[in-house]
């Protein structure tokens, strides 16, 4: 498993922002889940939801967020990527208004 955590952004608007990157991109992100869809937890404000990325362009998931994140970053310099040790502390951050976290395998 992999634990990242963005600083910076509020869920709704990363979510607005994420989805209208999968799309520029010939992806979808959404849910419900098709077969050759790929899966990334994320959490933010105490909630968490499961989205699907269909048609993804990484062969993993993990490898298919960090394209997003680095598209993200070069977007918006003020803000930052951490790699986090665990699912606890992921969420101990994102308790943070201006954090979401993304839990990935692969």
């Amino acid at each position: 498993m992999r634990y990242r955590l963005l600083n910076g952004i509020e869920a709704d608007d990363l979510l607005k922002d994420w989805s209208k990157y999968c799309a520029a991109n010939g992806m979808k992100l959404g849910v419900p889940a098709k077969k050759d869809a790929q899966a990334v937890k994320v959490i933010a404000e105490g909630r968490e939801a499961r989205l699907y990325i269909d048609s993804p362009a990484g062969a993993t998931p993990s490898e298919t967020l960090e394209q997003y994140l680095t598209d993200y970053l070069r977007r918006h310099p003020q803000d930052s990527v951490s790699d986090m040790e665990d699912e606890a502390a992921l969420r101990a951050a994102c308790v943070d208004e201006d954090n979401v976290g993304f839990v990935v395998e692969g």
